[in-house]
């Protein structure tokens, strides 16, 4: 008697076609939730001799249950026996004065929520489908970017420009049978299967080919997508986010007459015929941007900063930036077609450049605080010298005899607290 799993069967044994008929293949399926729950009421004596506590009959339903929506990597019993362990655990580790007897429902659930991160808020769907559509440069990837950091998921992105070719599609879910590479499994599918929950980045699905458009119907739906190889990756804890620029070009079109363009429009035309109603009746939300406005610069250049200071944060460089800069790094830096990447040309041109020399040999060789004034009279840097931007460059040793001098400095920066990275 052998025992493997699918993919070790199917990758490894099956390919030996003499071998393998000299088997009998027995398939063992996963049980079902109710099949569970009488596995773990047979295990339960077993694990409350071994840590002490009781499990109610509501705690292991619970579990298995619990398990089965949200712990997709591992299949039933052992996915919920691990939590029906793990919540017992969890007591025992616990001082003897704070345990609890008995294993109930809110053990289970918090043991479950460490283990998946996030619960899922619906069953057999994703947890929201968006498409956010506006000009470039107004921070729709960026968005994005920020939602998976804040909720401390991966972010899994896929430049759809890559995929404008019909075949294209078989690199999402897996070559068809009879081609090279099938049994590898595709992009899209392996990088859900290993990161159940994430936030997924179609980025310019303008792009993409109309046959991945009817890829995502099924995901959007049912939130399950099966490759060619009939594995199935459950999109049930995934944000799927899709930017496009379509839409833009109307946008930036003069109006008729003395009729202005509507920049709030719920929904552009562009939109529309982009995406068939099938399609735009999944989505959740359409997310339209609007252009960016010169008073959101000054936001976007503290952005920069602070990534260009978190980056230096390894030197144990500190920038400081006088307002009067900020405000010209601002005005300078803004273009409403383009953005905010031409903010990212100014700060590597007006901020980087005048630093590199220093940073590499000069005075911040060993780490120091970088000063960045407003000087309507020019820079004296040989790198930039029509830049108004002044710099002063202090050494950590500059810092340290400074601070002998003034006693009261030494006091002050004793007292001041210690920035690391932005903010």
């Amino acid at each position: 008697i052998g025992a493997t799993t699918y993919d070790e069967y199917r990758g490894i044994f099956e390919k030996n076609k003499a071998l393998a008929r000299r088997f009998q293949k027995i398939d063992v399926p996963e049980p079902s939730v109710p099949e569970a729950v009488q596995i773990l009421q047979g295990l339960k004596p077993h694990y409350e001799k071994h840590h002490g506590v009781t499990y109610s009959d509501e705690a292991l339903e619970k579990a298995v249950l619990l398990a089965s929506r949200h712990i997709n990597d591992r299949h039933l019993p052992d996915s919920a026996i691990d939590v029906m362990d793990e919540a017992a655990a969890q007591q025992k580790a616990q001082p003897v004065a704070d345990r609890k007897k008995t294993i109930d429902v809110a053990d289970i659930e918090a043991v479950v929520a460490k283990i998946a991160r996030i619960p899922a808020s619906r069953l057999n769907k994703p947890i929201g489908s968006y498409v956010f559509a506006g000009p470039t440069g107004v921070g729709k990837t960026e968005v994005a970017k920020q939602l998976a950091e804040k909720l401390g998921l991966e972010l899994i992105r896929f430049d759809m420009s890559e995929y404008m070719e019909s075949h294209a599609v078989s690199r999402l879910i897996g070559s068809p049978p009879g081609y090279v590479g099938f049994d590898q499994g595709g992009l899209l599918t392996e990088s859900v299967n290993k990161h159940p929950h994430c936030v997924l980045l179609l980025d310019e699905i303008e792009k993409a080919h109309p046959d991945i458009f009817n890829t995502l119907l099924q995901v959007m739906d049912n939130g399950v997508l099966t490759d060619n190889n009939g594995r199935k990756a459950d999109f049930r804890h995934v944000i799927i986010v899709m930017t496009t620029n379509a839409g833009a070009a109307e946008r930036e079109k003069p109006g008729i007459g003395f009729m202005p363009v509507d920049d709030n429009a719920p929904e552009n035309k562009a939109v529309r015929l982009l995406f068939n109603p099938e399609f735009r009746n999944r989505l959740d939300e359409v997310v339209e941007f609007n252009n960016l406005k010169p008073a959101h610069m000054g936001s976007i250049v503290d952005k920069f900063i602070a990534e260009l200071e978190e980056q230096l944060s390894e030197r144990n460089i500190r920038i400081e930036l006088d307002d009067s800069a900020r405000t010209w790094l601002a005005d300078q830096g803004y273009d409403k077609d383009m953005g905010a990447r031409p903010m990212a040309r100014m700060i590597k041109q007006y901020v980087k450049k005048p630093m590199t020399d220093e940073i590499l040999f000069g005075a911040l060789r060993e780490g120091g605080v970088v000063r960045i004034k407003f000087n309507e009279s020019g820079c004296d840097s040989d790198n930039v010298p029509e830049s108004p931007l002044s710099f002063t460059f202090n050494s950590v040793s500059d810092i340290d005899a400074a601070a002998k001098n003034n006693p009261i400095l030494t006091l002050q920066n004793d007292k001041a607290p210690k920035v690391n990275g932005p903010g």
